[in-house]
């Protein structure tokens, strides 16, 4: 273990609590004088703080303590203080190591959960499920409020106002991500009623329908016949998170 991977290490044990008293006021001595070490253990705090809010403390019986102590309270033979040495560095190697496979299960944990549970996580960690659009005409007047939950699969939108278009048009509404090749995907023209836009928007990803930027151009009477937009979009937007 080189000298940079051996601070690392004291570094983390120390965040863990593993380290002893001698250890741990060797270790307060360096982060008063030791500023880039002291970057270090502020790092191994905020990786580990993440960590906190989806593992649970689990208290280890106390006949693995007793076992830990009595292997380790044996006497040094010749050479003691190098095999005191040599048993530390083993040691936190060994901390290190358990420590780097505990953040990549965690990791798979929480990515799995995320996608699966995410109503499982603390509250920061949840994924944002519910969002706000509201389509206006540069920074004029809204035209349009547009509503997502995406935990109960429910998207409505409605005309602000009196919502009706001009005389012998029809608005029809669109939604444009940059994986979509075929440019503008249209979400349903506004006749006599909203169009239902839920049918749609089920069909894809969360990740597009958040980052999806939703328009409303103005068609020909029953909608484009091109199936793109043909006339003018005034109205725009993007959704906002309103569990934030």
């Amino acid at each position: 273990m080189t000298v940079n991977e051996d601070r690392e290490a004291l570094a983390a044990e120390y965040v863990l609590g593993t380290l002893d008293a001698d250890e741990i006021a060797r270790v307060q001595l360096m982060l008063e004088t030791d500023p880039p070490f002291a970057t270090l253990v502020h790092a191994w705090e905020k990786k580990l703080g993440e960590l906190h809010h989806i593992v649970e403390p689990v208290e280890p019986p106390a006949h693995v303590w007793r076992r830990i102590v009595a292997r380790l309270d044996g006497t040094p033979a010749e050479g003691g203080a190098e095999i005191v040495d040599l048993t530390k560095r083993l040691r936190r190697w060994r901390s290190v190591a358990m420590l780097s496979g505990a953040l990549a299960a965690s990791l798979l944990l929480f990515v799995a959960v995320k996608e699966t549970a995410p109503h499982l996580l603390p509250a920061p960690l949840r994924p944002a499920e519910r969002f706000v659009a509201v389509l206006q005409e540069g920074n004029g007047s809204p035209g349009f409020v547009m509503t997502v939950d995406l935990r109960s699969k429910s998207f409505s939108v409605r005309p602000v106002g009196s919502g009706a278009a001009p005389a012998g048009r029809s608005y029809q509404m669109w939604f444009v991500h940059p994986t979509f090749a075929g440019g503008p995907r249209s979400l349903g023209v506004f006749t006599d009623r909203v169009p239902d836009i839920a049918a749609t928007l089920a069909q894809y990803p969360p990740e597009i329908v958040n980052n999806a930027t939703y328009a409303v151009s103005i068609e020909p009477l029953g909608g484009s016949p091109t199936g793109s937009p043909t006339g003018p979009v005034p109205y725009h937007g993007k959704l906002i998170d309103l569990d934030r």
